[in-house]
């Protein structure tokens, strides 16, 4: 039983003991970052530069295919509102059941 104990105390004490690393070597300067392929390819582009106080943007404004197909419909802000059904289905559904005869 004791070398048993002295067994685990020694794995213990080389399992839990205090490493001490060489120093890192010293780093290089980093080189001039130029970009990848892959990031030429997906990196946004620059903007241009912003237009003139009197120039429209409404006319270079475009909008996303995914809004095009599935987003709201620009109307002119001078429309009426849409006339609105007055139909009592929702009352008629859910009125009380009349048993009587």
């Amino acid at each position: 039983m004791g070398r048993f104990t002295s067994g685990v105390a020694r794995l213990l004490r080389e399992t839990f003991a205090h490493e001490v690393l060489p120093p890192s070597p010293p780093r290089e300067p980093p080189l001039k970052a130029t970009p990848g392929r892959l990031s030429r390819l997906l990196a946004p582009e620059p903007l241009p530069p912003a237009p003139a106080h009197g120039s429209s943007t409404e006319a270079t404004r475009r909008r996303g295919l995914v809004v095009f197909l599935f987003g709201p419909e620009p109307l002119p802000p001078d429309l009426p509102p849409a006339p609105r059904r007055k139909v009592r289905w929702l009352a008629w559904l859910f009125s009380p059941e009349n048993l009587e005869p």
